[in-house]
């Protein structure tokens, strides 16, 4: 089990929370810690940061999954 960081930016609407953690939980990540805030330059935002111990080798797909989602503007991942 490895340690990451996920920073996503995303249109700040009903639901999405949901469907950022469905996928992580689908694909077998434990989530350690979770922060959503407003995004300072738009409103209509949210920063959302989340620290998830799993696979490394599903990260990649995790990720692209992620992106997919339509109310997701931004995401990227870091080791912690």
């Amino acid at each position: 089990m490895v340690a990451y960081k996920l920073t996503i930016q995303a249109v700040n609407v009903p639901g999405v929370l949901v469907r950022i953690t469905l996928i992580l939980v689908r694909y077998g990540y434990n989530i350690e810690s979770l922060v959503a805030t407003k995004s300072r330059n738009n409103e209509q935002e949210s920063k959302i940061v989340i620290e998830v111990t799993g696979s490394s080798e599903t990260l990649p797909l995790t990720i692209k999954q992620i992106d997919k989602l339509i109310d997701v503007v931004k995401i990227s991942s870091s080791n912690l």
